[in-house]
């Protein structure tokens, strides 16, 4: 009796094993820019069922994706940026291909009567040298001074967004720990820090959210993001502005017209089979033309 009972127990804790249950898939971690991984989820599926994987997304930053990439923590790397002489020198091991062009694009609420500034305009209204919307446009003659204040936004630090926006209006940064926002001022050892605070987010829908709620609201982030969530109808009061009078597109873009483009890339670990089986599998997949035109209809600038 003693012997049919553990038998029974046994019987009852041991797993089912059922003839039609689907095998186990692969997985294929991607990690790093949100930029990249907003993109390569809106093939995601596509990838999947082509070849029975499970590709897992994680934004959280160039800089992180770096690292991980690096350290063999992640399968492939992304990076919104290309990496650093540092970076390289560091992890030789590492391999980067471009998958597309995409752009810094700015924008503001439809309430404010901005459409167009300048790479000087952009720079000075960052740096603090501008801080009123009165300085760039007339405002009604009821608005405050409180409401004529520009309202500073920014991709956190940690972002190659945030690396190329640096680059593009050629500006230094300090962050303090005890806050989620920046001070900027002109890169160089001259000149102080602007006394405003620049506040810090993390994901393109909440830039858009930001600037949808705040009239006097300033923020960047990807173009080929931004792009599709600004057609949402929830998404009214948004409106992308040109820089130097140049309206970014995927025209502007290819044609190098609207000079705020950086490259979308992922990073291989040439160390790592695993890495190195899974990239050849991502690269192969993005070459397809089906693939390409699909992203290419979404406002990315696929390359070769």
């Amino acid at each position: 009796m003693f012997k049919q009972l553990i038998l029974f127990i046994v019987l009852l804790c041991a797993p089912v094993i059922n003839a039609q249950e689907k095998p186990t898939l692969e997985t294929l971690l991607v990690a790093g820019s949100t930029s990249v991984t907003q993109m390569l989820g809106l093939v995601q599926e596509d990838f999947n069922q082509q070849n029975k994987t499970v590709m897992q997304l994680r934004g959280m930053g160039s800089d992180k994706g770096i690292t991980a990439i690096a350290q063999n923590l992640v399968d492939i790397g992304a990076s919104s940026r290309y990496m650093t002489k540092l970076e390289q020198e560091k992890w030789p091991h590492l391999k980067q291909f471009v998958l597309a062009q995409d752009a810094l694009v700015f924008f503001a609420n439809t309430d404010n009567e901005i459409s167009n500034l300048s790479v000087d305009q952009l720079t000075a209204i960052y740096s603090g040298q501008i801080n009123q919307w009165s300085q760039l446009a007339s405002f009604e003659e009821k608005k405050s001074r409180k409401d004529n204040q520009i309202d500073l936004f920014s991709k956190g630090v940690q972002h190659g967004t945030f690396d190329v926006f640096l680059e593009f209006l050629s500006l230094d940064y300090m962050k303090s720990p005890q806050s989620d926002s920046i001070k900027l001022k002109k890169e160089g050892n001259r000149g102080l820090f602007s006394k405003n605070d620049v506040l810090l987010y993390n994901e393109f829908n909440q830039a858009l959210g930001i600037v949808q709620r705040i009239p006097t609201a300033i923020a960047y982030d990807s173009f080929g993001a931004v792009s599709q969530f600004s057609e949402l109808k929830r998404i009214n009061k948004i409106r992308v502005l040109s820089i130097d009078g140049v309206q970014p597109s995927f025209e502007t873009i290819k044609s190098g017209e609207y000079s705020f483009v950086r490259p979308l890339v992922i990073i291989i670990n040439t160390q790592s089979d695993k890495s190195m089986k899974k990239g050849k599998q991502l690269l192969r997949f993005l070459e397809a033309e089906t693939v390409k035109k699909k992203l290419s209809e979404l406002h990315y600038v696929m390359v070769n």
